[in-house]
């Protein structure tokens, strides 16, 4: 399925905050507009992309190229009539499209949830017919009058469709999938004067009586950029989504605080989240090196920046679509190099402190369990296919701060108030293995269930079989 892009416009209510620049390269979080369609589309797995330029097209052209970097093939269509409205956009690519073919139809101004549009595509393609994608919160849209209206009938089908719409049910997300009979519909609006999609959407339904079923956003984000106050607004709603159902106690309530606005900033400049990486394990192996030195104030503080900027280069890559499975890995090597390092420096700090061999026993069982709790979830994703979700699945055990955030909150404590570092230790030898064993027991048992689901399968489909033999 072909996906096209209206990238058309001026974008005249950004001027101030777009510089000399069309409004398809207006950045957002460091990104261009249309570059962040293009990557959530992608992702999304649209690999075909029709992208109409009018204001400045050879700029946008010159962005994204033949979509070859992305991943996807690009195809450029001019429309020197862009002024007069986003219909006439969509009209110029009649021609590529396929008399008995479905395409999805987007603006470049139009900023959604990766989610968002994976349900989208995914509802598309295994239903007939055609969708409009809406969202039920009226109370989520910044500006409503400025929104394009939906009136939607008991059966979830659209019956009008406008900017001044005194009676409205939902809203306009700006994603559709359309066929060839639209162009009709475009065709007879123009006779009228009428230029935009919308006004040919209408007439789609109430002239030409076809169907257009909407399908709602739900509860993900999406965003109309019309003014420079849109920007603000979307990049709050993107940053939003960054936090992990898998965050641990100490990155839920202190460190992705600190962390997003970090990412927020450096997110406008050319930093990679491997370069990002790199410096945040030098600042961890750092803090080893002072636990060595005998420096635990410094080295404990700098234990809890790693933990707060580990999140950092995840976050960049989520923001400006970069993540790599390579990038999961060396991140997870790093880290656990930079553990031991931490964790050595501060048995070592212990011991020469406090003279007792409890510092290096307490030690050496930490130091055995940290790296098996990253290996039991890389373990549980392996045999269930889904992550291991600390915040859930770990229990009361999460208040003991066993998770790599919790491992380093202690160890700033302990490098704080040197005379708790025996304590510190000892919660840190407790809380890993107890951890560990947990989380043992709970893949078994769900093996255990597993198991007994496929018996359970299977001694019903030879009941089945041998009752069809019967008959």
């Amino acid at each position: 399925m072909k996906c096209i892009i209206l990238a058309a416009g001026e974008g005249e209510r950004l001027k101030e905050c777009r510089e000399d620049l069309p409004k398809p390269l207006c950045r957002i979080l460091g990104i261009p507009l249309i570059e962040r369609v293009v990557f959530t589309f992608s992702e999304a797995g649209m690999n075909r992309f029709l992208i109409v330029t009018g204001y400045k097209g050879d700029e946008v052209k010159d962005l994204l190229g033949d979509g070859s970097r992305y991943g996807v093939s690009i195809e450029y269509h001019h429309n020197p009539q862009w002024h007069k409205g986003n219909g006439t956009s969509l009209h110029v690519v009649k021609k590529a499209i396929g008399t008995d073919e479905r395409f999805l139809v987007t603006m470049c101004d139009h900023l959604f949830q990766v989610e968002a549009v994976k349900k989208f595509v995914h509802y598309v393609t295994h239903n007939q017919g055609l969708f409009l994608l809406t969202d039920r919160r009226r109370d989520h849209v910044r500006n409503l009058a400025e929104a394009t209206k939906v009136d939607v009938g008991p059966d979830g089908t659209l019956k009008t469709i406008g900017k001044k719409l005194k009676k409205c049910s939902e809203i306009d997300c700006g994603l559709l999938c359309l066929d060839c009979d639209i162009y009709e519909a475009l065709e007879e609006s123009f006779k009228e004067g009428r230029y935009r999609l919308s006004e040919g959407i209408d007439y789609l339904v109430n002239q030409l009586g076809r169907t257009i079923q909407t399908v709602d956003i739900e509860n993900f984000y999406w965003q109309d950029i019309d003014e420079c106050s849109d920007i603000s607004c979307a990049e709050n709603k993107m940053l939003s989504t960054l936090p992990s159902p898998t965050d641990g106690v100490v990155s839920t309530y202190i460190n992705r605080r600190i962390s997003i606005p970090i990412t927020k900033f450096i997110s406008r400049f050319s930093i990679s989240p491997n370069q990002v990486s790199f410096f945040v394990s030098i600042v961890g192996i750092l803090s080893g090196v002072l636990f060595f030195l005998r420096r635990p104030l410094p080295a404990g503080v700098l234990a809890q920046v790693n933990s707060i900027l580990d999140g950092v280069d995840g976050e960049i890559a989520r923001l400006k679509h970069v993540h790599s499975t390579l990038g999961g890995l060396l991140d997870s090597i790093l880290d656990r190099y930079v553990d031991t390092v931490i964790l050595a420096g501060l048995v070592y700090y212990a011991f020469l402190r406090t003279r007792s061999l409890w510092a290096l026993v307490l030690g050496t069982a930490a130091l055995a369990a940290t790296p098996l709790s990253m290996t039991l979830k890389d373990r549980f994703y392996l045999y269930f296919g889904s992550p291991y979700n600390s915040r859930r699945m770990d229990g009361i055990i999460k208040f003991l701060l066993p998770n790599r955030d919790g491992r380093l909150f202690l160890i700033m404590i302990g490098g704080i108030v040197p005379r708790l570092v025996l304590p510190v230790l000892l919660l840190l030898a407790v809380s890993s293995n107890v951890q560990i064993v947990s989380r043992v027991l709970l893949i078994r048992k769900k093996l255990e269930e597993t198991k007994t689901r496929r018996l359970t399968a299977e001694r019903k489909r030879l009941k089945e079989m041998r009752s069809s033999v019967r008959q």
